[in-house]
Formats: C-alpha cells, structure tokens, sequence
C-alpha cells in the first residue's frame, strides 16, 4: 500500500470533497488504511514516551520523530585544557580538561575532568599531551584510566633538550556510570608543564554504535 506525503486529519478525510471510497477498496489510498496507520504509529509513539499529538504535518514526520528516538543522542566529546598545567615529579598526575570544544550527551564532567558513561556499551577513547622536558634520557608516560585503573598507557622518551608529546587510544566497555580520565607522568627531577593549545594536548571520545 502506497502512502502521499501528506494527508488531511482523519477527521475529514473520510468525507474530503471530490474524493470516492469504493466497497472494493481499490484506490491506492483510503481512510482505513490512513486511519490504521496513524493509529498503529501513535501507539509506538506513545510506548517510546513521544508526545502523539505534536504538530506533524506528514506520516514521515511522525516516522523521523520515532526514529530520533530510537537512535538517542550520540555521546560524544572533545575537550582540552583551559591553560598550562604544571605537573609534578615523579608522580601521576590527573590532567585537568576544562576546555570543552564539543560535548554531545553532556557527559563529561569538567569539574572532575572525566567522562562518565551515560549507558553501558563500547566508547573509544583518545588522547595526547605536549610535556615541556627539556631534559634528554628522560620520559613521559600518559595513561587513560577507567574508574581510576590503567586501561592504556603510552612512554614517550626525550633524546634531546626538547619536548615530547605522549599519546594513547583505547576501545574500552563501558557500564553506566564508568568514569574514564587522562593521567601524565614525567620524571625529569623537577616539575614541568603540559601545553594548552588544543593542537597539544586533547581528549576525545565516542560511544561506538
């Protein structure tokens, strides 16, 4: 059965002007059909909480909704620092993300600086950090932790009076409730900074479909 893209309301389509419904239903579309349709779609709105009497002004309107729905919002984020952090020596040190490019879901945390699932599933995670060592045969560890254990962990090594920037991935499973943050770890004899630029220091992430 073939369906317009738009309808009149079921309350006068039965009796719209010039149109003829005949006993053998042969037209491609008739009230029945119009009137069981909608009725079997608001059903499914009603199940998924969908207000169904919104405006919609076409079958697939009501149909783009359900589907809105169903596929939810995508979790998703981007986030950097909001200036240099000074890190300690010797010691892992949580890296403070309060700069949010993107964050759709509203699932990071900038005050606690970790990203908390919002239902269970697979997220991806990335991230990468510039560490001013400016010491040579020293190193630098970044690490992403969920609930505050190492899941993935990255050694960069200097070679020269320069910076070096670290950086980790991971495919991780998440349930609700997980949190996932970036910890840095340096060893040079002093504190050092990690850069702010968004070009240096980032973490992103995703739920994968």
């Amino acid at each position: 059965m073939a369906y317009p893209d738009s309808y009149p309301s079921r309350r006068d389509l039965a009796n719209r002007a010039g149109v003829s419904y005949d006993a053998d239903k042969t037209k491609v579309f008739y009230a029945e059909d119009h009137n069981n349709l909608i009725d079997d779609i608001e059903s499914i709105m009603t199940t998924l909480g969908l207000n169904p009497e919104g405006t919609y002004t076409t079958v697939a309107d009501r149909l783009d909704e359900i589907e809105t729905e169903l596929a939810g919002t995508p979790s998703k984020f981007s986030v950097a620092l909001d200036g240099d952090q000074e890190i300690a020596n010797i010691t892992a040190t949580l890296l403070e993300f309060e700069s949010v490019n993107f964050d759709a879901g509203g699932d990071f945390d900038s005050d606690s600086h970790r990203f908390v699932a919002p239902e269970d599933g697979y997220y991806f995670f990335n991230a990468y950090a510039r560490v001013d060592i400016n010491t040579a045969d020293k190193y630098a560890w970044l690490a992403i932790r969920k609930n505050a254990s190492n899941m993935a962990l990255t050694f960069a090594n200097s070679s020269s009076t320069s910076d070096i920037s670290p950086e980790v991935a991971c495919l991780l499973y998440l349930e609700v409730d997980d949190y996932v943050d970036v910890t840095i770890y340096q060893n040079t004899g002093s504190a050092r900074d990690v850069s702010s630029p968004d070009a240096y220091t980032k973490f992103d992430g995703f739920r994968v479909k």
